[in-house]
């Protein structure tokens, strides 16, 4: 499994499309918020940098989580990868739990080099250290986002042994269009409305952040833990078992 994890890793790091829309999204970030040195949206230095950041960030789950979906669930396919582990042994529940270790890892990596750039432009800004502490936060946020979006779809890739569908239902949820669905309906419809229920809570993006951001809402460690067991955990365990079931295409 380890092997298995550093050779798809290696493979990831050399992928021109990951390198260049990780370049493409570093890229933006930092040209955004130069602008946000330039154009003033208000007296706040601070905030308005974390203004134009968020501006620019905002566009991590598809210039990150997109390349990061082809590069380890497509490609596992059309490589036949994913048959040439398994035939040298790795269990499929082994290869379910590698890939995932492979999405929080290039993620992760991502998200550093994005926070990297983040803080070195904030300190030429000359951003209070609390707003850059805040951002920082965002940003992990939002690698919880991305890391929760890709995990509810795995059983999609594995069942169906495509990766076509699950990334389409990424997007939709990863990119905020289902949230931001949901959110009409529940402002729209007088039952919802009515008896303040919100739909769009049940997205992960939107969960996490309120848990993050609003300190009323985050009941502890408790909250935290069921969020990864509901989006993470879950998913990922209902994927081996489908999995085992299924029939290798060649």
């Amino acid at each position: 499994m380890k092997n298995s994890i550093i050779a798809d890793l290696i493979r990831i790091q050399k992928k021109i499309s990951f390198i260049v829309l990780l370049g493409v999204q570093l890229v933006f970030l930092a040209g955004v918020e130069g602008i946000s040195m330039i154009i003033k949206l208000g007296d706040d230095t601070s905030k308005n940098f974390e203004t134009f950041t968020g501006l620019g960030a905002g566009s991590m789950p598809l210039l990150i989580g997109i390349p990061v979906f082809l590069a380890i669930y497509s490609d596992d396919f059309k490589s036949h990868a994913m048959q040439t582990a398994i035939g040298r042994g790795l269990s499929r529940s082994k290869l379910v739990w590698a890939r995932f270790i492979e999405v929080v890892l290039v993620i992760f990596e991502s998200t550093l080099a994005v926070t990297i750039v983040q803080t070195g432009m904030a300190l030429i800004a000359g951003v209070k250290a609390a707003t850059i502490g805040s951002m920082c936060l965002d940003r992990l946020v939002e690698m919880m986002t991305m890391i929760s979006s890709i995990t509810m779809f795995i059983i999609l890739v594995y069942g169906m042994q495509s990766a076509v569908l699950a990334l389409v239902m990424y997007i939709l949820v990863g990119g905020g269009f289902v949230s931001g669905l949901l959110g009409s309906i529940s402002a729209l419809v007088p039952f919802l409305a009515e008896r303040n229920i919100h739909l769009e809570y049940i997205t992960p993006g939107t969960l996490i952040s309120s848990l993050a951001i609003n300190p009323e809402y985050n009941y502890g460690w408790a909250i935290w833990l069921l969020v990864v067991v509901v989006y993470i955990i879950v998913p990922v365990w209902l994927t081996t078992v489908v999995f085992k079931k299924k029939e290798l295409e060649f």
